[in-house]
């Protein structure tokens, strides 16, 4: 897979009071092979209370935030994300997970496989 061929990639995660895991995910996607110029990543946040919003635009301005001023769950919450969307692709990610470094490559590779 050369440069050029790195499609669009948007990477979801919904957040209701869960600072304690972000910093891990964000680090890890991060850290991705893959090219930043070629990731639109969505933190949708459901009215969190533990500063989740202010801590993550402070330490990662590459996250763009969806503010709720209510919890939509789960599925609203990435319902919401996909509102915002440009990727060719979405990945949806839990802010619980940490991404290996291959993780967006794998994918794309099993996925042209096809």
């Amino acid at each position: 897979m050369t440069r050029i061929d790195f499609p669009l990639i948007t990477i979801i995660t919904v957040n209701y009071n869960g600072k304690f895991f972000l910093e891990n995910l964000f680090n890890s996607i991060g850290n991705l092979d893959y090219p930043r110029e070629k990731l639109q990543i969505i933190m949708v946040d459901n009215a969190s209370t533990d500063d989740s919003v202010y801590f993550t635009k402070k330490k990662y301005p590459f996250v763009e935030i969806l503010a709720s001023s209510k919890n939509l769950g789960f599925a609203g919450g990435n319902n919401a994300g996909v509102e915002l969307a440009r990727g060719d692709y979405i990945a949806f990610i839990n802010n619980d997970c940490e991404a290996d470094s291959n993780w967006l490559k794998s994918l794309l590779k099993t996925l042209s496989e096809r």
